[in-house]
């Protein structure tokens, strides 16, 4: 029950009070845009599709990244990190590091390779403020009663806040529909 009342408040927070920072790498002329979420609640989520987001992504990007969103965040939801030889987790550890070169120490997980299983598999990656938020590494999942349902399954983690309760959030990178995706 409380896991459903968190996730509708944040999902309220999220329609009601969303505003957009854009991130462009002037190398690569990659675009990757990021939702912000501000509001009543005390803590600031992200979610951000990185793209292929893996060994292609130079320092220089990284360090971009950390710059444009480390400062403001408490808990990034990463989307479209890539997974095998592309060294995607690898990457998610280089982004935590430099975030962690911004003033706080930062965290992060990664989830397994999403279904289905295939050349485009992808994983998710959650990177958090350690002053802010904690994590049980052994609970973060994906969500498998949904992996026969839908392309790309969700991924979820209980995060504890220091300054309050516990706090599911879930992240979902959706397929389109031109890629007939159920």
């Amino acid at each position: 029950m409380r896991k459903a009342i968190v996730l509708t408040i944040l999902a309220v927070t999220v329609v009601a009070t969303v505003s957009f920072a854009y991130y462009e790498d002037s190398k690569s002329n990659e675009k990757e845009s990021t939702a912000i979420v501000v509001g009543s609640c005390p803590y600031t989520f992200v979610s951000w599709n990185l793209e292929n987001f893996g060994r292609k992504k130079t320092d220089g990007a990284i360090e971009e990244m950390a710059e444009t969103v480390c400062r403001k965040a408490d808990i990034i939801a990463v989307q479209e990190v890539v997974t095998g030889k592309e060294f995607g987790a690898q990457a998610i550890a280089k982004l935590a590091e430099a975030c962690s070169r911004k003033g706080k120490e930062w965290g992060y997980i990664t989830s397994d390779p999403t279904s289905p299983k295939n050349s485009e598999t992808e994983a998710y990656a959650f990177l958090y403020n350690k002053s802010v938020a904690s994590i049980n590494q052994k609970q973060p999942h994906l969500v498998k009663e949904l992996e026969e349902k839908i392309s790309r399954e969700p991924y979820t983690a209980i995060f504890q806040m220091k300054h309050g309760e516990a706090l599911s959030v879930y992240t979902m990178h959706a397929v389109p529909t031109k890629k007939f995706p159920i």
